[in-house]
């Protein structure tokens, strides 16, 4: 601007004003600076379309980080079909990890396959959480959740019962299973959730009558003598396994309130009924370390006292 005539502007008499006024139209800001020639209108007109499209561009990204809700959700990965208590049960499990806590969460499960009762070869049929009495007021935060559905007479699939117990082909008449979970996330008031399929063609649904989950919520008591067994943090070496022993003991015994802890790694891993772990779908990565809940925790006592759905 400074330098050619034709794109002259009034009160640009150096170079540091052409800096100025090029600060000043790309962002937008009211100035000293007048266009004097049609070129130098031009000129100022598009610095400025230019400045106005970076800060809408720069505003949108803020908007939508800054809306952005945080969504921790977990889901096993496999869904195991087996025996517990002398029926037959789908089990899966849920999380919520890094400290999010979810009210309202609300859980589906249904079942693609053909239902006899149901038009059609291929069906979606809706199955009940049978430990789930008002799946509108669960809240979910630090403590997985065990869904089972078991399959009795009042089960849709109650028909596979002789084909599970003489280990017979399923796959005619059972595909998939689908899980939904969604809820309200209470940092930002909005709704989050997270879903799933499980095809049984794809080795994601596991059938073993004499096959339970792992235990993820271990009593205080369980820790420093599992650790030393090398039942949990198997992969971590003798002597660190010793000294992780020690400073788990002796957080505890600094802590005497604290009575169950959260072993995150057995999240998606299967035991069999003699109690040797049998992985389903591979280790769980994140939050390897234990995570201590306090006995205090509402929702802690109320998953573990009410709702049985830790085996622990």
């Amino acid at each position: 601007m400074y330098s050619f005539g034709d794109l002259s502007v009034t009160n640009v008499n150096s170079v540091e004003d052409t800096v100025a006024l090029a600060f000043t139209t790309l962002l937008n800001i009211p100035s000293i600076y007048v266009p004097t020639s049609a070129t130098a209108v031009i000129a100022v007109s598009l610095e400025t379309g230019f400045g106005r499209f970076i800060l809408a561009g720069v505003t949108a990204i803020l908007v939508v980080k800054a809306s952005k809700v945080q969504n921790s959700i977990v889901l096993s990965n496999t869904a195991l079909f087996h025996k517990k208590h002398g029926h037959w049960y789908i089990s899966l499990r849920v999380g919520v990890l890094y400290g999010q806590r979810i009210f309202g969460a609300h859980f589906r499960l249904a079942v693609v396959g053909n239902i006899p009762g149901h038009d059609g070869n291929v069906n979606w049929v809706k199955l009940k959480l049978h430990d789930i009495t008002n799946d509108t007021e669960i809240e979910m935060a630090g403590v997985p959740r065990n869904l089972r559905h078991r399959i009795d007479e009042t089960s849709p699939l109650f028909f596979l019962t002789d084909l599970l117990e003489n280990n017979k082909d399923v796959s005619n008449c059972f595909e998939s299973l689908y899980l939904f979970f969604n809820g309200i996330d209470e940092l930002s008031g909005r709704g989050v959730g997270k879903s799933r399929c499980y095809r049984l063609d794809l080795g994601e649904v596991i059938i073993n009558k004499n096959t339970q989950l792992e235990d993820v919520v271990l009593h205080r008591n369980v820790w420093p003598d599992s650790i030393r067994r090398g039942s949990i943090f198997r992969t971590v070496k003798g002597r660190r396994r010793s000294r992780l022993k020690n400073e788990i003991t002796m957080g505890l015994e600094q802590n005497p309130h604290v009575q169950v802890g959260i072993f995150w790694p057995n999240f998606h891993l299967h035991k069999n009924t003699l109690g040797k772990p049998k992985e389903g779908a591979g280790v769980m990565e994140k939050e390897a370390t234990p995570q201590f809940l306090e006995k205090e925790t509402v929702y802690t006592q109320h998953s573990l006292e009410g709702n049985n759905t830790m085996d622990v």
